[in-house]
């Protein structure tokens, strides 16, 4: 697909991954509208819709892409109401607002790309993420709805998850995540912002729907699917080892 002199809206777009993604959709020439709260726009906000619609009206939009997100994480009983609401509607609420107002321009475009980032935490549970993790596996949900939805209308869906990788919100994790969940992703790989959208703009551009960024992320999706006992085992022995860690 060609982006050259196109509208492409991001959220979340002034930092980390979404960064990255804006640069990798300069480097195609494209008109990048980069939305986010450091630019006073939030995806929570009625305000993004308005953004959105004035954009489309300007020019139509070839491709949205909804990266905008936060990490709440910790232990269940630990959690707040707010916690959970708060998690919700930016990662999964605020990405369905986007969705809602870029809808009839990408389906005017008959060419056009819908892209969510979610996480390997969009496709399987553990410790810790009992707030970011139902709001990533929505978000999946969704993708996989409007996968088909879109395809009559030449709108082509990807959904990216990405592993840890070296941003701020990975910094808060594991400033704030349990032992448990520590233990977890103790031998995970990172993968820099830029690697991973690398990846995925890629993926955009051919109008893949799934996008995985290294054999790791890949190889849990296919466990899980194949072998689910060994797969829930093996997280709760590293569950029960963060735990003897513990003071």
């Amino acid at each position: 697909m060609n982006f050259e002199d196109r509208n492409v809206i991001i959220t979340g777009g002034s930092s980390g991954i979404g960064l990255e993604i804006a640069r990798q959709f300069a480097r195609l020439g494209a008109r990048v509208h980069s939305l986010s709260r450091r630019e006073g726009i939030d995806v929570t906000d009625h305000a993004v819709t308005a953004a959105i619609r004035a954009i489309g009206d300007e020019g139509g939009i070839a491709a949205l892409v909804c990266n905008a997100g936060i990490m709440r994480v910790g232990r269940f009983d630990e959690l707040s109401l707010d916690d959970f609401e708060r998690v919700l509607r930016t990662n999964y609420l605020g990405a369905l607002h986007c969705v809602l107002a870029a809808w009839p321009y990408l389906e005017a475009a008959r060419d056009s790309r819908l892209a969510f980032v979610s996480s390997v935490a969009g496709y399987t549970g553990i410790y810790g993420y009992t707030a970011y993790a139902p709001a990533k596996f929505a978000m999946t949900g969704l993708a996989e709805c409007l996968r088909m939805e879109g395809k009559p209308h030449g709108i082509r869906v990807t959904i990216i998850f990405p592993p840890d990788t070296e941003t701020p919100m990975l910094e808060y994790e594991h400033a704030h995540a349990p032992a448990e969940t520590r233990a977890i992703s103790a031998g995970a790989r990172r993968m820099s912002p830029a690697a991973v959208a690398e990846k995925f703009v890629a993926g955009i551009v051919r109008g893949d729907f799934e996008v995985y960024c290294n054999i790791e992320s890949r190889l849990i999706r296919i466990l899980k699917s194949l072998l689910p006992g060994t797969y829930y085992r093996l997280l709760d022995r590293l569950a029960a080892k963060g735990r003897a860690s513990r003071p």
